[in-house]
């Protein structure tokens, strides 16, 4: 037994080596795409070149109140230290992947203490626990990517094991980490992370009180409180003290509107995501995917064998992870407005979870994990290659403003017949504007501009500027990028 143990482990973590290392090629190879990531990268690079570290700009003139700070400030100190890059940019989240990896062996080691009757759990447990998380699609395309929704995660999981902690073992210093924790979800999506975290508890004390009281009574709660406060409320005081409405619209319009209201017309910095009541749980499969597989069939498989006891019997801690699991997809099931990010803080007990009811590796099996762990790299590695064959693979404009910069004087600006794209405000430096299309059916030589990038589907002006000197020197997959002669 403890050689297959040795062989499985220098199995997983060649998996998880080759995942991690997977997640870097992909960071480097991959050009930003429309929307998230470029919207929240060029907010980064204002920031950066600003040095305004209190208020990020969506643009240099509007305050962007959507989101907290704490991703924008990781990304524009890594723009300010690297250079302004996409692997730069993506660096601090593929850091806090890191982080979120250690936090789940940590909580699966805590989970083996709590519940050490068990014995399917094994010392590889741990380890195997973080392949699962690190191959699920969801987590592996967060990992590295210009989003808060990392940040969050990080908050929400460093809660979470901080409480298993105080379960199996009691530690002031984890019972600090616990607030420390609830800090880094409230500066990186707000006053949602204490919902994510307190409200499983309040679902799990209908269960088991007595655990949850006395687990609550295990934490510092007057130096905890004032560390929480010391490291989440300076900036968002600051914040409204620079650009008054920030909270008015953060907490009611970004915590309420956004979610309950569908087409939210509100937004100031995008468009709503609608989607039927629900859809939410359809988001599961693709987000855990192909882990959420496994997790199905042993719940199907304990459900068919005790029936409702199988979730009442639960060992606590379990329960409590369980619950973790499916309270995103619980949470937002009436919500309108969705993204499949919003299940990324369940991936990590459920990872933790699949990973200590799963059954033994054995040798053979060794083969069906390892292929089951590639799936997910390997396809993107392989859209990796492909985006560096093929610029029509992603929604980017980077081909577009890399002509433009090829060919622009400092003078030069790139117009759009549209409304800039976020790629390509970021890859130019914020060197994009709008320009009305009648410009090009006037006579007034002086109003033509030099460089104009017009979308494939909008044929009449397509056809206007191909008869005023235009040619077209660059393509992406939804642009033409034109180029003015002289006549």
């Amino acid at each position: 037994m403890p050689h297959t143990s040795n062989s499985v482990s220098r199995t997983l973590w060649s998996l998880l080596l080759f995942t991690l290392c997977s997640q870097l090629v992909i960071m480097w190879a991959l050009p930003y795409a429309d929307s998230s990531e470029p919207r929240y990268a060029a907010i980064a690079q204002i920031m950066a070149q600003s040095n305004d570290w209190i208020t990020p700009w969506f643009s240099p003139d509007v305050p962007f109140w959507g989101k907290p700070p704490l991703s924008f400030w990781a990304q524009a100190l890594s723009f300010k230290v690297f250079g302004i890059n996409e692997f730069t940019g993506r660096l601090p989240s593929w850091l806090v992947n890191i982080a979120i990896t250690a936090l789940i062996m940590h909580g699966t080691r805590c989970i083996m203490q709590l519940q050490p009757h068990l014995t399917r759990a094994q010392s590889y447990t741990p380890l195997l626990a973080a392949v699962i998380y690190n191959t699920m699609c969801l987590a592996f395309s967060n990992a590295g990517a210009v989003l808060t929704d990392p940040y969050l995660n990080l908050g929400l999981s460093l809660s979470m094991v901080a409480l298993l902690q105080q379960a199996a073992q009691p530690s002031k210093a984890w019972g600090w980490a616990f607030f420390v924790g609830l800090s880094i979800g409230m500066l990186s999506k707000g006053p949602l992370a204490l919902v994510f975290c307190f409200a499983p508890l309040v679902l799990l004390a209908f269960f088991r009180r007595r655990f949850v009281l006395n687990l609550l009574r295990r934490l510092p709660w007057i130096s905890g409180t004032l560390l929480f406060c010391a490291l989440s409320l300076p900036w968002y005081i600051l914040a409204e003290l620079k650009t008054p409405g920030f909270l008015n619209y953060f907490l009611i319009g970004e915590h309420i509107s956004r979610f309950l209201v569908p087409g939210w017309q509100g937004d100031l910095y995008g468009t709503a995501h609608k989607a039927p009541l629900g859809s939410i749980w359809i988001s599961l499969f693709p987000a855990t995917f192909p882990w959420g597989l496994l997790s199905l069939f042993l719940l199907i498989k304990a459900w068919r064998k005790h029936g409702l006891r199988a979730f009442m019997s639960l060992p606590t801690g379990s329960l409590y992870l369980f619950i973790l699991a499916l309270f995103p997809a619980i949470f937002f099931t009436a919500a309108g407005n969705i993204l499949w990010t919003y299940l990324l803080p369940g991936l990590a007990p459920l990872a933790i979870l699949t990973a200590y009811y799963c059954p033994s590796i054995n040798r053979p099996m060794q083969r069906i994990v390892a292929a089951s762990t590639a799936l997910v790299p390997m396809a993107g590695l392989v859209l990796a290659g492909l985006s560096l064959h093929d610029v029509t693979i992603t929604k980017t404009e980077r081909p577009i403003v890399q002509e433009f910069l090829a060919r622009a004087t400092p003078s030069d600006t790139l117009y759009f017949v549209s409304k800039p794209t976020f790629s390509a405000r970021f890859y130019s430096q914020e060197r994009t504007a709008s320009i009305d299309p009648a410009v090009f059916n006037s006579n007034d030589e002086a109003a033509a501009p030099r460089f104009v990038v017009i979308a494939n589907d909008n044929t009449q002006t397509l056809k206007t500027i191909t008869d005023q000197h235009y040619t077209a020197i660059a393509h992406s997959k939804r642009y033409q990028l034109f180029m003015r002669s002289q006549p």
